[in-house]
This record gives structure tokens, C-alpha cells and sequence, in this order.
């Protein structure tokens, strides 16, 4: 699959409002919102090139397909779990320690989202005492769904000649039942729901109905998918601008980002009039092409900035954590990342 730099873009949009939520930045409310971007994102690029590889030859290797998986997240992932206990061994209370060693063992095998629900950690309303690594919950929802997912495609389709017609089968199930299950346990199970991946697959399940779709998408009138792509943005700064107010969430909530992010992905990246260009300018890029390392060192930066300092950070402060925290990505990028991709 061609590099997309709207997604570029998009991922640039995901982490700055996730990153500013947590920083307490006013007017990000919702900034949670940017993991549903994610999401989507994921549920397409994998399921798209999972569909191109059954195409081109026949078969899905699992094995190089997990390969993949684990050169493009563990090496960084991992020195930022040994980073953060490290520092979190110096600067935490004892009490918190225990806890801290759980979460990282958590985090390293990809169930850190399980143990966060069966702690009943409240995310949206934040913790006097939050983890240190309670970001990771995202990335166990994608890799449990990347655990599930390229095998069931592979299953699915064997034998098959109309490959995206059995897929499509399967993605409509993965929406059906995962969005029935977010609409009606949010209220009632707020933090399993917050962090299931139960009710978090739908979200990439739109992204990979959208991968399905892609040639057809393809075939809508230029100045279609333009409109499409701006109501897309649209949708997506506003649930950034204003999902403060949600009380129960993902939820029938998150098909505003979730549907605002497909439509901007539909709209192309090669449409004169529509948000190409703002996604593809020079920041965008650069905050895109970081996006991981930025997701990854932000959340341990804050939380363990302010038990350093032993209160809540002052904005000066707050700033020169999230300056620390460019200063680690773009290392972690350069000397990590890039090399291994």
C-alpha cells in the first residue's frame, strides 16, 4: 500500500489531541477521542494490505505478518516500559511500586486494557494517582485484535475467489455485534467498555470495511470525496472541541470520530480541494511520521514529571515536559524506529 501522507496528517491530529487532553490544554475535552482516530487508521492500513497480500499471491504469511508487527512496536515500546520503571523505581512512593510493576508486565504481554478494567481505573475522569503506562491499554486493544484478526481473514477466505465479498461478510459481523455491544454496555459497564476490546473492535472494523471497500471508494466523484473529507475533519474537531460532556463512552458517542476519521481517510490523498493539504503540511508530517514515539513518552513524562515535582505541574512546567517529550520521540525515531522500518 502506497505511503498516505492525509494519514500521515491524520495520525499528527490522533496524538496532538490525545497529548493535549492529558496536558490539560483547555478547549480538548475530548482530546481521548484521538485513540478512535488510531483505530480506524489501524483497522484499515492492516486490513488493507492483509487483502492486497491474499490478491497478489494466494495466501496470508502469519508468520511475516507478525514479524512486522513486532519490529514496527516492540523494540520502542519496550524501552519506554524500562524507561518508565527505571525512573518510576526513583521518583514513585513505595505504594505505588507494586502496582507499577504489575502494569508494565501487563503492558509487555498486551493485556494492560484487562488490567485496567479489573482495577476500575476511571479514565475519562482522571485518577488522583494514575499509571505511569495506563496509556498502553490502546495498544492492547490493537494487538489483541491483531492477535484475532489476520488469522481470521486468512481462514475466511481460503479457497475463496471473491476474497473482499467473504471479507466484507466478516468485517459487518465485527461492526454489528461490537457496536450493539459498546451502545449497550457503556452505561452499564463503563470501564470494561472504556477499554474492551469487545467494544472497541467495531472501531477498527470500520476502518477495515472502508479497506474493503477502498476500489469502489475510488470511483466517487472528486468533488464528492472533497466535501467528504472537510465534513470528515469537521466531525473529528469536534468531538475533539467538545466530548468533556460525555458521560458514557465509546458508546453510540464515538461514531462521531470514528465516522468523521473514515470520511477523511475516503477523501484521498490526492484531491486538489479537499484536507489533503492541511494533513500534508511540513508539522503534520513531522508530528505524524513521531506519532508512536509522542504517543508512548507523553503519558510517562507527565505522570512521573509531577511525582518528581510533587504537585501538579505549572503550564511552564507541563511545557517543558511535552519539550522532553518531543526530544525522546525524535530519538526514539531516529535511532529506532526509522532504522528497523
Amino acid at each position: 500500500m502506497v505511503h498516505r501522507r492525509d494519514i500521515e496528517g491524520l495520525r499528527a491530529i490522533a496524538v496532538a489531541a490525545v497529548i493535549a487532553y492529558h496536558a490539560g490544554v483547555p478547549g480538548i475535552g475530548g482530546g481521548f477521542v484521538g485513540v478512535d482516530v488510531f483505530l480506524v487508521i489501524s483497522g484499515f492500513l492492516i486490513t488493507g494490505l492483509l487483502i492486497d497480500e491474499r490478491q497478489r499471491t494466494g495466501r496470508i504469511d502469519l508468520v511475516a505478518f507478525y514479524g512486522r508487527r513486532i519490529r514496527r512496536l516492540l523494540p520502542i515500546s519496550s524501552i519506554v516500559l524500562v524507561s518508565t520503571a527505571v525512573v518510576g523505581a526513583l521518583v514513585l512512593a513505595p505504594t505505588a511500586l507494586a502496582d507499577l510493576g504489575t502494569d508494565v508486565i501487563a503492558a509487555a504481554a498486551f493485556v494492560a486494557n484487562m488490567v485496567f478494567a479489573m482495577r476500575g481505573t476511571d479514565y475519562l475522569a482522571g485518577d488522583a494517582d494514575p499509571s505511569a503506562i495506563q496509556h498502553y491499554w490502546s495498544l492492547a486493544v490493537e494487538e489483541q485484535f491483531y492477535l484475532l484478526w489476520p488469522g481470521a481473514i486468512a481462514l475466511i477466505s481460503l479457497g475463496c475467489r471473491a476474497v473482499t465479498a467473504r471479507i466484507a461478510t466478516a468485517v459487518g459481523l465485527v461492526i454489528a455485534l461490537s457496536l450493539a455491544a459498546s451502545i449497550t454496555l457503556s452505561p452499564t459497564m463503563p470501564t470494561w467498555s472504556y477499554f474492551g476490546l469487545h467494544t472497541r473492535a467495531w472501531e477498527l472494523g470500520i476502518g477495515a470495511a472502508l479497506a474493503v471497500v477502498w476500489s469502489r471508494v475510488e470511483r466517487i466523484p472528486r468533488a464528492l470525496r472533497a466535501m467528504l473529507g472537510w465534513a470528515g475533519l469537521g466531525a473529528v474537531i469536534v468531538a475533539i472541541a467538545t466530548f468533556d460532556r460525555v458521560e458514557h463512552f465509546p458508546g453510540s458517542a464515538a461514531l462521531v470520530p470514528v465516522l468523521g476519521t473514515a470520511a477523511l481517510i475516503a477523501a484521498g490523498d490526492d484531491r486538489r480541494f479537499g484536507p489533503r493539504r492541511l494533513l500534508s503540511s511540513g508539522p503534520a508530517q513531522w508530528i505524524g511520521s513521531r506519532s508512536y514515539s509522542l504517543y508512548l513518552w507523553h503519558w510517562p513524562a507527565l505522570v512521573l514529571g509531577a511525582a518528581w515535582i510533587g504537585r501538579d505541574p505549572t503550564v511552564l512546567e507541563t511545557v517543558l515536559l511535552l519539550a522532553i517529550t518531543g526530544g525522546l520521540s525524535e530519538l526514539g525515531y531516529r535511532l529506532i524506529e526509522d532504522p528497523i522500518r
